[in-house]
């Protein structure tokens, strides 16, 4: 039933009265499919309107949505089984000390969950960025976690968590859905209208998002394990929306429609592609070219040796992983190894050169709005990048939520250092900043990705480093 990995897309112009968008999306690439080789993408009722043509010349979205079409081969040797939630529970967790309780993790809750206080509307949608009133499906997982995290960690009741849930799943079941089939690539949080790639009211729609969906599908998974009067709701609306069309061939396929063009292609670049996958696999799907790290070669930086893709504008960077150790626990070894070396060659950096790295996708509070700090970036190391690809290293950031992360994940000088480097940077009324630029100006964008990664942080180390996959799974 699910659908996995993708790119966000959100649109915008680039005008200061935009600064509210979480990202842009720019830069036309060049590799055209002609109608006829993506005929065998399309699904059935996945018809392109009167007088539009399938075209790859669109813009290239942020978290990897590439025009890039791969050679199908046979399945030569069987991979490893799909991810399920069982499989993923029963991964033994030798890293797990016992659950940690600490006055900084609580009082850090209560300031992220201000976040979700302030920008809920009346359908139980949240703003992805404060006051900016839409919301795309990776988004609406975001919030999702929020409200989950916060009735774990004691900052709601079960009662209130269950309303609130209630209230989102029964607008989600409303929304309409692209040609009637999957969410749109963003909706107005407060009408449930689909909205074009520029952010305007659209009966038609832009397309869907896979890797968007392979978030929504991994917190729904986890909503529904912990919370079981909630698990036949999560069932029915999964089984409103056709995610089967996603998936072909073991990869992932998100869809874009803007004006008369429209276009379906592979999503997804290490790190983003296989924790989205996982979301499929949970629902019964098989994205096993998505799950495994293909597509790589290896790399050595600071000593550390690292994988990279090989595929145009991939964004090596932490937000993948570190949500995919929070939530998941376990995709593959070799993920699992990356991670480990992401984390390394940031505090090794940090050591060696003496700037702090906790490098992460993140919003920024001016132009361009949304920014990869890379651990790698198309060769590049320490890349600042747009969505588009465009260097703004004058904007490099310490990202509140990964160094939050890290300091849940791991008991070092570095995570420590990481930590107390952000742990003072929020609103009184509005939660967390996005991070601190290195030229040690705070980056004052709020937004409901940093907030919500921090809650699934505090959880974390508060269950003693246990994924919630495998702690939902056992309850």
């Amino acid at each position: 039933m699910p659908g996995p990995l993708q790119t966000l897309a959100i649109l915008t112009n680039a005008e200061p009265s935009l600064s509210r968008r979480r990202c842009v999306a720019a830069a036309l690439v060049h590799t055209v499919w002609p109608a006829s080789a993506l005929a065998h993408l399309l699904p059935d009722r996945f018809e392109p309107y009167a007088g539009e043509s399938v075209d790859a010349r669109v813009p290239a979205f942020s978290r990897g949505m590439i025009p890039v079409p791969s050679e199908e081969t046979p399945r030569k040797n069987q991979p490893e089984p799909p991810i399920t939630a069982s499989h993923t529970a029963s991964h033994t967790a030798s890293m797990h000390p016992a659950p940690v309780h600490d006055p900084d993790s609580a009082a850090i809750a209560k300031r992220a969950w201000l976040f979700f206080q302030a920008v809920q509307a009346p359908t139980g949608l949240f703003d992805s960025v404060f006051s900016y009133h839409y919301a795309t499906m990776w988004d609406v997982a975001s919030g999702i976690a929020g409200l989950v995290c916060a009735q774990k960690l004691g900052l709601i009741s079960r009662a209130a968590l269950i309303e609130a849930l209630q209230r989102m799943l029964a607008s989600l079941s409303k929304m309409p859905l692209y040609q009637g089939e999957l969410p749109n690539r963003e909706y107005n949080i407060a009408t449930l209208t689909m909205q074009s790639l520029s952010s305007k009211p659209s009966v038609r729609g832009s397309g869907w998002s896979a890797t968007d969906m392979g978030r929504l599908l991994i917190w729904l998974r986890i909503a529904s394990n912990w919370y079981l009067e909630l698990e036949k709701p999560i069932r029915d609306l999964v089984g409103q929306w056709a995610l089967h069309h996603i998936v072909k061939g073991g990869e992932a396929y998100g869809g874009y429609l803007d004006r008369n063009r429209a276009a379906v292609r592979q999503e997804g670049r290490l790190g983003y592609e296989q924790y989205a996958a996982t979301g499929l696999a949970l629902w019964g799907l098989d994205p096993y070219k998505a799950l495994r790290c293909g597509n790589t070669e290896t790399f050595e930086l600071l000593g550390v040796s690292l994988l990279r893709d090989t595929r145009n504008l991939a964004y090596l960077t932490s937000e993948p992983f570190v949500m995919a150790r929070m939530e998941i626990g376990h995709i593959n070894a070799e993920f699992d190894k990356l991670e480990r070396g992401i984390f390394e060659v940031q505090k090794k950096f940090s050591g060696v050169k003496g700037t702090l790295m906790a490098f992460s996708e993140d919003s920024v509070n001016q132009d361009p709005w949304f920014l990869y700090n890379s651990v790698c970036f198309e060769r590049k190391p320490w890349a600042c990048v747009s969505p588009a690809g465009k260097p703004y290293p004058h904007l490099a950031n310490v990202s509140t939520k990964t160094a939050m992360a890290w300091w849940a994940m791991y008991d070092d000088d570095y995570a420590l250092r990481a930590f107390d480097a952000v742990k003072g940077g929020f609103h009184p009324q509005r939660g967390y900043y996005a991070g601190v630029f290195h030229t040690g100006v705070q980056n004052e964008s709020l937004n409901i990705n940093t907030n919500a990664v921090i809650l699934e942080a505090m959880l974390y180390r508060q269950l003693g480093r246990q994924s919630f996959l495998k702690s939902s799974s056992s309850t």
